[in-house]
């Protein structure tokens, strides 16, 4: 077994039927180690994600509890695995409705040919945070995604502390464009020594249009689904967007390599 891995993250759509969902988890773990995702909330859903061979992490209390991470149980030995309650803050929806409060996925997985030790999790934060001038837009959902932002980092270094790990994978719907620098800086600011996978070369190839229904970015021509890493695991090469595995899906996934510097 190789130093070197596959990791795919789809965004989700919470409408999906069990069979799109399996659909789309099987074109990933076809050619990834490891699987993330969001927006799978019903157990019926998750009964799409049962792959042979495949371990799963995923919750099911309450409709923000909707992470999950799949990982290849011939190179992966789980050692941790569960979902954790990131904040109290709430937002109201545009009809009116308090969220719930939103989890995280975590698992701390053995990469079985390396003995690296590394720390996956995966966040779906609140929507319309991000604005012309950055991230001032709806204030409710803005002070909910920074809240959240730092209980899901206070949990992965958590788990860091109690497996002797610096090693992460962060990854997610951030709901913002990371191709703007002014986002970018702020993210970075907020986890310091965490580097985006995508670097500034990669990010100035993506286009900036549609072109005959090819979606430059994860979410139309925005980025705004993304790994951050630290530790001995890099990007060894651009991160690649995927087509969308049904037309149902308003993201596209993405698949990168990853790699341990050991």
């Amino acid at each position: 077994m190789s130093a070197t891995f596959f990791h795919v993250h789809q965004s989700g759509k919470f409408s999906t039927t069990k069979e799109q969902v399996h659909e789309a988890a099987l074109k990933a773990t076809a050619h990834a180690s490891i699987y993330t995702g969001t927006e799978v909330i019903t157990p019926h859903q998750a009964e799409g994600l049962k792959i042979n061979g495949f371990g799963l992490v995923i919750g099911n209390k309450n409709p923000r509890d909707d992470c999950f991470i799949m990982y290849d149980e011939m190179v992966w030995t789980k050692l941790h695995g569960a979902t954790h309650q990131l904040s109290n803050k709430t937002y109201f929806t545009a009809d009116g409705r308090a969220t719930a409060p939103a989890c995280g996925a975590f698992a701390v997985l053995k990469h079985k040919s390396t003995g690296q030790v590394m720390v996956v999790a995966v966040w779906h934060s609140p929507p319309s945070v991000e604005s012309a001038r950055g991230m001032t837009g709806v204030a409710g959902r803005v002070r909910a995604w920074r809240d959240e932002h730092k209980g899901f980092k206070q949990h992965w270094n958590t788990l860091c502390r109690r497996y002797n790990t610096n090693t992460v994978l962060v990854c997610g719907d951030w709901n913002l464009d990371l191709k703007r620098p002014v986002l970018r800086t702020l993210v970075k600011a907020l986890q310091p020594g965490l580097v985006l996978a995508w670097s500034p070369k990669a990010l100035s190839a993506i286009p900036s249009r549609v072109y005959k229904n090819h979606f430059p970015g994860t979410h139309g021509t925005r980025l705004i689904d993304a790994t951050y890493l630290r530790g001995k695991v890099v990007a060894k090469s651009a991160p690649k967007i995927l087509p969308r595995p049904f037309p149902v899906f308003d993201h596209n996934p993405y698949r990168e390599l990853l790699g341990f510097n050991v």
